[in-house]
Parts: structure tokens; C-alpha cells; sequence
């Protein structure tokens, strides 16, 4: 818990923009740093396989920063340069110890041509790559990590990561590493048993099940389309096609066309499908309870014909329903049955979504760290598989991990990553949503300009986004207020109130008693404040009250006790 001297933090930002049962999640995290040595700690739970063997040697980092008390980053930053990349499966990274033991009796010289480097490196230890790199200070005295990959052909341009501190420098040059490294092999679903006699209509059906499990509606659905123009008739063609409707919310289109499905004779495997989606429909229509009863039909077809992921999938289905009605130790203990059925046959993007899922569920129970495991788990295999649509989910819960522990410096850097990954994706929705958490940064930190200007940037954007545009609403009206444009403040509290944009969180779920405070009506403020506290009733936080006790001491005092809405100082009281 918080000690009781400590400034009251905002709630943590979990995103309500549901995605057809994936949510980008607020978290808490841990950055784990081990030892030097071979470490083994948050591997993922299956073997990624291999599509080529990349053996990589991480070299003592070069340090050239003229102060000796950075003399630890020499191996300090090698380990953890190769303890992120030995969290992937798919390579073989040696171990520093022997690399340290194997560098000393080569005698190798650091300052060689790239060529004859690596021929001193991997002659001797047997690898395919070397990380080269050197840390520095610039002209402002910022931390830089220069950093390359050389081979037997190649050695890379310098990459540089600017700014944060040394440790969080080589994190984000071990990120963009494994982009480079890790090989990347979609999981290829069977479907020969589910073609028709037409050679076109099933090449195209073949590559609409794989956009499909790639989350890549819009080329899912052309795909079943032309499937079915060469061969009307093709069964699961038709109902594919009914599960992108569901996914893209067109759910009577979905309905009528299972229903047309189920007119004519299917087959087991069919059957276990259309449970399969109508368990989806009735979720994202808030039949919780149908869409439980959907799951659990689909499960028992799927054990009385020794369907393994049908199995695992419908586990899956109905313990995202659980968590949607706040079952989450029920969810727990069925996305662990999950789990074990898909690794037991190894389908590891099935594995990966119930993985990251789990780390909802331990996020929902207040289990950050366990959460923060699972969320890592789950990137990398999404990393692995090439799912850069899951992966853009995941890696924006870990940013939000390191953002509710308050490391800013770290967290900034992450969501600009995450904010590149959806622009490539053409996800406008997560790059506004990146927006609004660097916003919440800069709030965080007493930067009132820089939280304007990444809220604006997502407000402005948001027409077809509601949450984004509310959410970027509420901080818009607290920047202002803490920059005493009070009229600029009042004006987007009015388009929320007017809109009946409502955030329980705190401290934006109090901006219609902050505004009051700011112009000098505490009364009133704690008129507001109290008001809603009945209204979020079982979603009051002691963080919420001390917010409201705040507002009450004003009220009594008839004097200011805020000077930021944002971040509550120790005991609500005005800082010196």
C-alpha cells in the first residue's frame, strides 16, 4: 500500500473500449533486471520454433561516457541487453559468463573493423551475430546507447536511444534488437479438411482464416467474399464470413447468417463453430449469461469429438464472460484449464491470447506483478508469431505497467513505440489512445503544456471516438484548470456533462467539483464531490476519498486547499 505521506496517484487508465473481448489495459509493473549469468526467469511457457539458427554473442558495452562511476554498465548493460533477448526461444543467446570467459582468452580487440570482429567473435564461439555497442553522453549531457548488429556479410548502421537513464536505455536498444533478431513464423491453421473442389475458392478461404486469426478483418472478409463468389455453396466459407460480422459488430447480419447455416446440415466441427460465434454475439450484446451457456455447448462438442482447441477456445470464450461480470477467480481457474489443453498441443497464438488474458484477469484482482509476467509472456509470443495487432494490445498494457509505476522516463519512450506500431497498423484508435496516456504523463509530472498538447492532438482526432474524445475531454479540463484557463476548463466540463461522458476514475470523475474549487465555490465543490460518491457507489477508492476529503476541508475552511487537479498533495493541502 501507499504510504500515508504520499502524494494520492491518478486511478489507473483501463481503457473501456472493448475489442470484441480484448481491452488495452492500464497495469502496474516490474522491470526485472537479473544477474549477471543464463537466466531463465519469465521465459515464455512453449517453445517457439525455430525457422533459422541465430546464435548471438552480447560484447562488454564500450563505455565512453568520462565518469567512472558508469564503469558497472560495461557488463551491467551486456546482461540485460541479453537477458531481454534470451526471453525468445527462437534464439540462442550465449550465456555472459562463458562470453566474458571466452572474450578473455581470445584476447579480442574492441576497437576492430566490424569484419574482423566478427571473425575474432564468432570464430572462436560459434555465433551468427554480435551486439556491438557504446555508451555515451551528448553535447546536453543525456545518456546515448549506440548500438549494431554485425554478421559473417553485414554489420548495421549505428542505432542510437537518447534520453532516460542507462538501464532504461538498454531496454529500449534490446526492444529494438529483438525486432531484428527474433525469427517470425505465423501459426498456420489446418483447414485442408474444410475445402470444396474449387482450387481459388480455397486459396482465398485459406488466406481469410489466417487474416482472421490475425485480427485483419477488412482482408478476412474480401477474402471469404471471393471464396464464395467461386464457390457459393462453400459451408465454412459462409461461416468465417458470420464470424467477421460478429467481430465487426454487424451482429443480425452474423445471426442471419448462421441461422441460414444451421438450416442446412452441418457437421460437427460446424456445430462447435456457430456455438463458437453465437458464445461471441451474445458477449458483446451483454447476454453474459447466453453467451456462458453458447461456451459450454461448444466445449462439450468439442471433448465428445477430441477437439483440442475447440476446447481451449471455448474455456477461453466463456472465462472472458466471467471476467465481464466480475467472476474473475472463476476466469482464472478456466483460462488455466485453457492454457494447459493449447500448450499440450502446442497452438501458440490460442496459447498467446489466453496468456494475455490471464494477465487481465490478475490486473482485474489487484495481482500486478503476476499481471506484468503474463503480459510479457504474451508479447513475446505475439512478437514471435508476426500477430502485430495483438502485440500493439499487449505492448500498450506493459507502457501502462511502467507508467503506474511512475517511471516516467521509461514509460514515455515505450508508448511512442506502441504509438509507431498502430500507425503501421493503421489502428487511428491506439495512436489516439497513446495520445492520451502521454497526456496523462505529463499531468502526472506537473506539465500542463505538454499534457495540452497530446490531448488536443487526440481530442481533435477523435470524431469517430467517443471514449477517446471523453477521455481526452477530462484531461483537457484539468490541464486548463491547472493553468487557470478556468472559461477553457469550464467549457469542455460542459461538453462532458452535455454528453454524459462519465469516468469513475479519479481525479477526472471530479472535474465538475474541481472547477467549482477553482472558482472559488467549495461549497459547491463539496456538494459535487459528495453527489458522486452515491452516483460510482461500489466504485469508490480510498483514493476517491481523499479527494472528496479535500474538497470537504476547503469547504470548511472556506479557503483553497488545491493547487493541482490532477495529482493530490500529501493530505489535499496547498503546497509552500
Amino acid at each position: 500500500t501507499e504510504p500515508a505521506e504520499a502524494p494520492v496517484p491518478p486511478s489507473v487508465s483501463i481503457a473501456a473500449k472493448a475489442r470484441s473481448g480484448w481491452s488495452r489495459a492500464g497495469v502496474a509493473a516490474v522491470l526485472v533486471l537479473a544477474t549477471i549469468g543464463t537466466v531463465l526467469a519469465l521465459r515464455p511457457r512453449f517453445a517457439a520454433e525455430s525457422i533459422g539458427p541465430v546464435r548471438a554473442v552480447v560484447l562488454p558495452v564500450s563505455i565512453n561516457t568520462g565518469d567512472d562511476q558508469d564503469a558497472w554498465a560495461e557488463y551491467g548493460l551486456m546482461s540485460l541487453i541479453a537477458t531481454e533477448l534470451s526471453r525468445f526461444d527462437a534464439l540462442t543467446v550465449y550465456d555472459v559468463q562463458s562470453t566474458i570467459s571466452g572474450l578473455g582468452q581470445i584476447g579480442y580487440e574492441r576497437d576492430a573493423e566490424p569484419g574482423a570482429l566478427f571473425t575474432s567473435v564468432c570464430g572462436a564461439l560459434g555465433c551468427t551475430h554480435v551486439v556491438d555497442s557504446t555508451l555515451a553522453v551528448d553535447g546536453n549531457g543525456d545518456t546515448v546507447l549506440d548500438f549494431r548488429l554485425i554478421t559473417a556479410t553485414d554489420a548495421d548502421q549505428l542505432s542510437r536511444v537518447e534520453g532516460g537513464d542507462i538501464l532504461q536505455a538498454g531496454t529500449r536498444a534490446a526492444d529494438a534488437l529483438v525486432t531484428r533478431l527474433v525469427p517470425v513464423r505465423p501459426e498456420r491453421p489446418s483447414v485442408a479438411s474444410m475445402y470444396t473442389d474449387n482450387r481459388v475458392a480455397n486459396q482465398n478461404f485459406a488466406l481469410g482464416v489466417s487474416a482472421t486469426l490475425q485480427r485483419k478483418f477488412d482482408n478476412a472478409e474480401q477474402y471469404f467474399e471471393i471464396a464464395l463468389k467461386e464457390a457459393p455453396s462453400f459451408a465454412w466459407a459462409q461461416l468465417y464470413l458470420s464470424d467477421v460480422y460478429a467481430h465487426t459488430t454487424r451482429f443480425e447480419l452474423a445471426s442471419n447468417t448462421l441461422d441460414a447455416a444451421e438450416r442446412q446440415s452441418v457437421d460437427p466441427q460446424q456445430a462447435i463453430f456457430i456455438a463458437k460465434v453465437r458464445s461471441n454475439i451474445a458477449h458483446e450484446q451483454g447476454s453474459l449469461d447466453a453467451s456462458i451457456e453458447f461456451a459450454n455447448v461448444m466445449r462439450a462438442l468439442a471433448v465428445e469429438h477430441d477437439d483440442a482447441l475447440a476446447e481451449g477456445s471455448a474455456l477461453m470464450n466463456s472465462a472472458a464472460t466471467m471476467q465481464s461480470m466480475g467472476l474473475n477467480r472463476e476466469a482464472l481457474a478456466r483460462y488455466e484449464q485453457a492454457l494447459a489443453i493449447l500448450d499440450a498441443n502446442n497452438f501458440r497464438l490460442r496459447h498467446a491470447q489466453t496468456t494475455f488474458n490471464l494477465g487481465n484477469a490478475h490486473l482485474a484482482l489487484g495481482e500486478l506483478d503476476t499481471a506484468e509476467t503474463y503480459y510479457r509472456d504474451a508479447s513475446i509470443a505475439f512478437r514471435s508469431q508476426g500477430a502485430d495487432t495483438f502485440l500493439s494490445y499487449v505492448d500498450y498494457a506493459l507502457c501502462s505497467v511502467i507508467a503506474t509505476k511512475a517511471d516516467f522516463d521509461a514509460a514515455t519512450p515505450c508508448f511512442t513505440r506502441v504509438r509507431a506500431l498502430s500507425e503501421s497498423l493503421g489502428d487511428t484508435e491506439g495512436v489516439l489512445l497513446v495520445d492520451t496516456e502521454l497526456a496523462g504523463i505529463a499531468l502526472a509530472q506537473s506539465d500542463a503544456a505538454t499534457a495540452i498538447r497530446h490531448a488536443q492532438q487526440a481530442y481533435d482526432g477523435a470524431a469517430g471516438y467517443a471514449y477517446v474524445r471523453s477521455v481526452a475531454s477530462g484531461q483537457l479540463a484539468i490541464a486548463h484548470l491547472n493553468t487557470g484557463d478556468l472559461s477553457i476548463a469550464a467549457a469542455f466540463a460542459s461538453e462532458r456533462t452535455d454528453n454524459d461522458w462519465f469516468d469513475p476514475r479519479q481525479p477526472v470523475v471530479f472535474v465538475p467539483a474541481s472547477l467549482k474549487h477553482a472558482q472559488g465555490d467549495f461549497a459547491g465543490a463539496a456538494a459535487s464531490a459528495r453527489a458522486i460518491k452515491q452516483r460510482i457507489a461500489d466504485q469508490w477508492t480510498q483514493p476517491h476519498q481523499a479527494w472528496l476529503d479535500a474538497f470537504e476541508r476547503a469547504e470548511s475552511s472556506a479557503q483553497p486547499v488545491l493547487t493541482d487537479y490532477y495529482v493530490l498533495e500529501p493530505d489535499g493541502l496547498v503546497s509552500d
